[in-house]
């Protein structure tokens, strides 16, 4: 058999009687780069144009962007619009955060899928199950936040029942309360 990249993230699989006296270097590599990068890597992944970026895996064991589990997206250019970041279609994890310039955010796909749209200065928990891009995780047993969630974001901006009535305009009593609106 010879040496092959036949694995989702490309390690070397070195053939049976291959590189003898020097396949210390492949295994070497294997763990620096291919398990290093997947398990703890940070990259970057740069849109160098106000345009989509795809990242691929090629059959070396050298450092790949699309291996790391940590995604630093950049933008060289201010973008217009929200851009595609579009990743290999393998099972995988990674977690994005978009730091594109622009205020622009940016879709996480694969080449068919439709992705997950994460808002600029935004990180994202994600999952590559093979065709397309879904969020990691949509339950959590509990959640303790340190700061209240704005209502923006789905939350009532407050840390007390009271705060949070006042900025949902609900009395006490739990009905609505009356907002005069003047029409022109």
């Amino acid at each position: 058999m010879a040496s092959t990249y036949s694995t989702n993230l490309k390690i070397e699989l070195i053939g049976t009687g291959e590189q003898v006296g020097t396949w210390g270097a492949t295994t070497n590599d294997n763990f620096s780069n291919v398990f290093e990068q997947s398990i703890v890597g940070r990259g970057t992944a740069n849109f160098p144009s106000d345009a989509n970026l795809t990242i691929t895996l090629t059959d070396s064991v050298a450092s790949q962007t699309a291996r790391n589990l940590y995604i630093n997206a950049t933008s060289g250019v201010s973008l217009t619009a929200t851009r595609d970041l579009i990743v290999p279609t393998i099972n995988k994890t990674y977690i994005v955060e978009n730091n594109t310039t622009g205020s622009q955010s940016i879709r996480v796909k694969t080449s068919a899928g439709t992705g997950i749209t994460i808002p600029n200065g935004v990180k994202a928990f994600l999952y590559v199950n093979g065709t397309n891009v879904i969020g990691a995780f949509d339950y959590l047993n509990s959640l303790t936040l340190g700061t209240p969630l704005p209502v923006t974001s789905g939350g009532t901006g407050a840390s007390t029942v009271a705060g949070a009535q006042t900025n949902l305009q609900v009395d006490p009593a739990g009905t609505a309360v009356a907002m005069a609106i003047a029409l022109g």
